[in-house]
């Protein structure tokens, strides 16, 4: 987790949504028709996006970020477990060795934005 967002207290927040009995994060955020929490935050976002200048094609949407980042972890040729770990997906085969890759993948990555 990014140093920041430790800092903000994004960790403290997550205790007390524990201690209050939430399993979810954020959990005042509804949830859409189709049973996605994240339906409400994806329309806001592609409306922002919009705003900015960043999305001209209204096909896209906060999942094509996940989608494009996929598609160039898959050409780089990185494994598939550590494209799942990365993009928040549930790995079907999460070996030992794949853990290490994953967390000197993760490390880099975490390099990166700070």
């Amino acid at each position: 987790m990014h140093p920041r967002l430790i800092e903000l207290g994004l960790l403290d927040y997550k205790q007390e949504c524990e201690s209050d009995g939430e399993a979810r994060l954020f959990p005042e955020m509804p949830t859409a028709s189709e049973g996605y929490q994240s339906s409400a935050f994806s329309k806001r976002f592609s409306r922002y996006l919009q705003k900015c200048g960043v999305k001209t094609d209204k096909r896209l949407s906060l999942h094509s970020f996940r989608h494009t980042i996929k598609d160039q972890m898959r050409e780089a040729g990185i494994n598939p477990s550590v494209q799942d770990a990365i993009c928040g997906h549930e790995a079907k085969v999460f070996s030992f060795l794949n853990r290490l890759v994953t967390a000197a993948l993760l490390a880099v990555i975490y390099g990166c934005l700070s």
